[in-house]
């Protein structure tokens, strides 16, 4: 605005001389604004540039998992090592995430392991007595049986007798026998086979003791163990009959 005389005196402009929104950004000097200039809650998404925001600007355990899109955390953003037992759901683990060969026997508990999940050759194996140094017919059968080849017995052999007071003896019952009589007798055996055996007889009453057809004793057998007192018969058998000899009494 033209004047005329001497120019009148300047005053600094104060914010009432500048109209609203008059300031662009190309008039403010360039990292003059601070974070004193900026309104609380003033920086809205729309004003940060994208991919703005580096890691250190982010207040440490300020992202929850509110912030994570569903699905967005996988394997390359898990420290080695950081998944421990807590943070694993009960039953997340099944077979397909174990490694091959990674399960020893450290990670078996005692007792753990039932027939059925044994594969049915080894539960074959159990039943029948084959191990890794045996075959099926070579195995030694765990209630009766017969056993094929040499047995070899490097300690003793423990075995039972039976008592039986009536002067017949089962071989299928014991090789070892007991035998008090009450009257008289005939010395027989049942389910005979090739076996041989004891008796003791306590014949303290004296009764008369005859044999079988097939128990083959000598002349003298039967009129020494008549008489009363303690002997001791013993026995050979080769599946058909029954051969017998006798101790003198016993005092």
């Amino acid at each position: 605005m033209a004047y005329l005389g001497r120019r009148g005196a300047t005053a600094a402009l104060t914010t009432g001389d500048i109209p609203d929104n008059s300031i662009t950004a190309a008039k403010i000097v360039v990292d003059t604004i601070a974070a004193g200039d900026i309104a609380p809650n003033a920086i809205t998404p729309s004003e940060l540039a994208d991919n703005a925001v580096t890691t250190s600007k982010i207040v440490a355990d300020a992202v929850d998992g509110t912030k994570l899109a569903d699905n967005a955390v996988n394997s390359e953003h898990y420290t080695d090592g950081s998944i421990d037992l807590a943070h694993m759901s009960v039953n997340s683990i099944d077979s397909d995430q174990y490694v091959d060969a990674s399960i020893d026997t450290a990670h078996i508990g005692d007792d753990q392991v039932t027939a059925d999940k044994l594969a049915n050759s080894i539960n074959t194996d159990i039943a029948t007595g084959v191990t890794a140094n045996t075959t099926a017919n070579a195995a030694l059968p765990k209630a009766g049986g017969t056993i094929t080849g040499t047995v070899t017995v490097g300690a003793n052999a423990v075995g039972t007798m039976t008592t039986d007071n009536d002067g017949s003896f089962a071989m299928s019952a014991s090789n070892n026998f007991k035998c008090t009589p009450a009257g008289n007798f005939a010395l027989t055996f049942t389910a005979i086979v090739a076996q041989s055996g004891n008796i003791l007889l306590i014949n303290s009453g004296g009764h008369t003791i005859s044999a079988h057809a097939n128990t083959k004793v000598d002349a003298n057998l039967l009129a020494t163990i008549s008489t009363a007192g303690t002997y001791l018969l013993a026995y050979f058998s080769d599946g058909t009959n029954v051969y017998m000899t006798n101790s003198a009494a016993y005092a």
